[in-house]
């Protein structure tokens, strides 16, 4: 059944927090194309969540948005390259259109000159608390950028995550926060918390805004986009039931590359760079670099889909995310709990069918198989069965090699548990 047209009005500053505020606050002012990105990004994402997927064949979205900007023509020069970016995040087809509004264009104004320096994307996940680690090992300057809604979990993250930082390599850290949200106000609407999209596939892009806006005004030509480990950045489908819209794409490799393009471009920046160090690594190779006086900050970090939902226990236990974060933890021998549920432990095949914990828990058992069966001289088998490797942003062998470590360490960790090997066999 075709889902029904759904219309939705967006004003910035009234129901569509921008974080234009914050930008003004961190960096003193803001000219018309980086407020004309800022309340685009916005409205990417404010769009995203407000129009629920359908099911089935119309999970996937077409969206018409329609943009007030100052700077008319310099986003309809990447107009095209915005909808191919989108397309590849969230797998909706993006129609933009962009009309004038009152204000000056901008005028080139000069900014700081291109100087060492990382913007990270913290997003208060175990994967940038890693890179954080890293960069602050190194010594390098880093503006570390969050991105927060009304989450206060992932909001309570970032926080604890940022003052375990700066107390462990005793400094001030320069961070910035910005809340992006939509909200019913001042008499427009927007949809209940319930009657929202909760995929937010668009997050990234906006998150990306975020940090490249930032970068442009440090002089920071680098940034490192979420810092996500191979096995959610390249994010082969666990099951033909998560194949193509039905799958994340959060740190896609082709679409980091092309954000580093359209961002380049539209905000004509030279020698901007838009990186994920983790792409080829195991969440667990990426948690075995974490600093040994950060370790104890890991139980702080965020991975859970449902963290909001869950209250005082940040992990369900249950969800995909949650079994890459136990088996990471454990492989490195650290402690992975709380769980809201411990499925590991549970008597599994007793469970019904259309128990989640143990769908997800099969179909990564299902997933790891080939890449434990088949040999490293018949690659191409995979990619047969893995068509998403076919990438021109993506090295085949090393992906595929990292699938294959993580699959041994899977199976190295779920041995320890008696009830789950009835399972494997």
């Amino acid at each position: 059944m075709t889902s029904s047209p759904v219309s939705l009005v967006l004003a910035p500053g009234t129901n569509l927090v921008t974080g234009a505020q914050t930008f003004r606050g961190r960096f003193g002012s803001i000219t018309s194309l980086e407020l004309d990105l800022l309340e685009f990004a916005a409205g990417v994402y404010g769009t995203d969540i407000g129009i629920l997927r359908g099911y089935g064949d119309d999970y996937p979205r077409d969206i018409s948005l329609e943009t007030e900007v100052s700077n008319v023509h310099a986003f309809e020069r990447a107009r095209e390259q915005l909808e191919f970016a989108l397309h590849i995040l969230t797998r909706d087809t993006w129609t933009l259109s962009f009309t004038p509004r009152q204000g000056v264009t901008e005028d080139g104004s000069e900014f700081p000159s291109a100087r060492e320096g990382v913007v990270l994307l913290f997003s208060g996940g175990l994967d940038s608390l890693c890179a954080a680690s890293q960069l602050l090992d190194g010594d390098i300057p880093t503006l570390f950028v969050s991105h927060k809604t009304h989450n206060q979990v992932t909001t309570r993250s970032q926080v604890e995550l940022l003052s375990s930082l700066g107390t462990v390599y005793r400094r001030r850290l320069d961070s910035a926060s910005f809340t992006v949200f939509g909200r019913r106000h001042g008499g427009m609407d927007f949809p209940a918390d319930a009657n929202r999209e909760n995929s937010q596939r668009s997050r990234s892009f906006l998150f990306l805004t975020l940090a490249a806006l930032s970068a442009r005004r440090i002089g920071y030509r680098s940034i490192v986009m979420m810092a996500e480990n191979g096995q959610f950045a390249i994010h082969l489908p666990l099951s033909a039931a998560r194949m193509g819209p039905f799958s994340t794409h959060t740190a896609d490799p082709e679409f980091l590359h092309i954000m580093e393009s359209l961002l380049s471009r539209l905000l004509n920046i030279d020698g901007f760079n838009v990186t994920n160090p983790f792409l080829y690594m195991t969440k667990a190779e990426v948690v075995s670099c974490i600093s040994g006086d950060m370790i104890h900050a890991i139980p702080k970090s965020v991975s859970c889909w449902r963290s909001a939902r869950l209250g005082s226990i940040k992990h369900c236990g249950e969800c995909i995310p949650c079994l890459a974060r136990r088996i990471a933890l454990e492989h490195n021998d650290l402690s992975s709990g709380p769980w809201n549920r411990d499925i590991l432990t549970e008597d599994v095949l007793g469970l019904s069918a259309e128990d989640e914990g143990k769908r997800n828990l099969i179909e990564l058992l299902e997933f790891i198989a080939p890449f434990t069966e088949i040999p490293a001289n018949r690659n191409p088998e995979l990619v047969e069965q893995f068509p998403e490797l076919i990438n021109p942003q993506i090295d085949v062998d090393q992906a595929i090699g990292m699938y294959r470590r993580f699959a041994r360490e899977t199976t190295a960790v779920l041995a320890r548990y008696p009830n789950i090997q009835s399972v494997s066999r």
